[in-house]
């Protein structure tokens, strides 16, 4: 995926976190919108779960078919926001690699939606 798919596909997964409806979304929209997601086969489990609000057996169940997702990590879906802003720029401020790590986004998910190398993730993690 390049840098505009991928700021795309960023927009599109906030979308659908913003207007989750937990408590009233039924399970065949749920399913569908686990589906959606794993198409495009950049976010694990756990992370598509998390913006769906669906568990990992429910998001394993509605992907039943489909080609399992090799990506891993975790995604607070809280951090959308902030990632497009990190693809957007190309760079990652210290306090915000922070942020993320504390608040259960992982290094891996981090690599993977915002095209910085994990590598200098993992040196920007040593400042920590």
């Amino acid at each position: 995926m390049d840098k505009n798919e991928l700021a795309s596909f960023l927009a599109w997964l906030n979308g659908i976190y913003q207007r989750r409806d937990t408590t009233g979304l039924n399970s065949a929209v749920r399913g569908e919108r686990c589906r959606e997601i794993n198409r495009h086969g950049i976010l694990s489990l756990q992370a598509i779960g998390a913006i769906t609000g669906s568990s990992v057996w429910q998001v394993e169940q509605a992907i039943v078919g489909m080609k399992r997702p090799k990506a891993r990590g975790k995604l607070n879906p809280q951090h959308l926001s902030m990632l497009a802003y990190v693809l957007s720029t190309g760079k990652i401020k210290t306090e915000w690699l922070g942020i993320f790590l504390e608040e259960g986004t992982s290094l891996s998910t981090v690599a993977d939606l915002t095209g910085i190398a994990e590598s200098t993730l993992h040196r920007h993690r040593r400042k920590l």
